[in-house]
């Protein structure tokens, strides 16, 4: 399934309003993007546990992995040898995997 630059943007941009939109009493927050470029290549998280990869700088993307609603990517950082660290959250408590694209895998630190 690809999802075309329009669609995603759209998706973006209701994720980033969500940032400016305080919910509930507390005034927490909706959701927020992270986007990191690894040898060419833009991966973007969203805090429902998806993350998309676009080969094409943006024009197109591709889901990439689906790691539930129930966890928030709270970070997406690229580290040398073409991997990517991602942040996790569920329920108060973290973890984190890295993303080798060699592999094309997903591993526990």
């Amino acid at each position: 399934m690809n999802i075309n630059r329009r669609d995603f943007l759209k998706l973006s941009g209701v994720a980033a309003v969500a940032l400016a939109a305080p919910v509930g009493i507390l005034g927490g927050y909706l959701a927020s993007v992270k986007t990191v470029q690894v040898e060419g290549k833009l991966f973007r998280a969203v805090d429902d546990g998806r993350v998309y990869l676009s080969h094409d700088d943006g024009e197109s993307w591709t889901p990439l992995a689906n790691f539930g609603s129930h966890l928030d990517i709270n970070s997406l950082t690229a580290i040398p040898g073409g991997r990517i660290y991602a942040r996790f959250g569920v329920n108060g408590h973290g973890f984190e995997l890295i993303y080798t694209l060699k592999d094309n895998t997903w591993r526990t630190v």
